[in-house]
């Protein structure tokens, strides 16, 4: 810190007021010390009188906030014919553990022409697990919108 300033003027005023605050809060040794900003001596007891108050006034209680859940806010929309049914979002809620693993269905083809064998009996297992889930057009709708790239209006 430095020497105190001998002259008044607001703007070294508020100069100390912002250095001091500055110090305060580098300096985790030295206790809370709530700093006022005074104008001039005789509005010191009016703003000790509203510090307290503040001080003594109870917070209201914080409501906490409902994290939203992505399963049941997200996935509805994931699918190239929103919404999705509920019973289907329960579903793959059910079967993903994660909306990454639901997402990797953009790796699943429908169609199987022109690969290999091993990919293809992936594949056909992944489509019959969920046609047998959802049906044929709902399981397309799911498994083509992780295809795509899409922007969100």
């Amino acid at each position: 810190m430095h020497p105190p300033n001998t002259t008044s003027s607001p703007v070294s005023g508020l100069h100390a007021y912002h250095q001091l605050s500055a110090f305060l809060l580098t300096h985790a040794d030295i206790p809370s010390i709530p700093l006022l900003p005074l104008s001039e001596l005789s509005s010191l007891e009016p703003l000790l009188r509203m510090y307290v108050s503040t001080l003594c006034t109870p917070n209201p209680a914080a409501v906490p906030q409902k994290l939203p859940n992505a399963a049941m806010e997200l996935l509805p929309f994931c699918t190239t014919s929103p919404p999705m049914r509920q019973e289907t979002v329960i579903r793959l809620t059910d079967v993903f553990s994660s909306l990454r693993d639901v997402a990797a269905l953009g790796g699943v083809d429908m169609d199987v022409d022109g690969r290999d064998e091993g990919s293809v009996a992936r594949a056909e297992e992944a489509v019959r697990g969920l046609v047998e889930m959802f049906g044929e057009e709902e399981a397309r709708a799911v498994v083509e919108f992780w295809k795509e790239e899409w922007v969100a209006e």
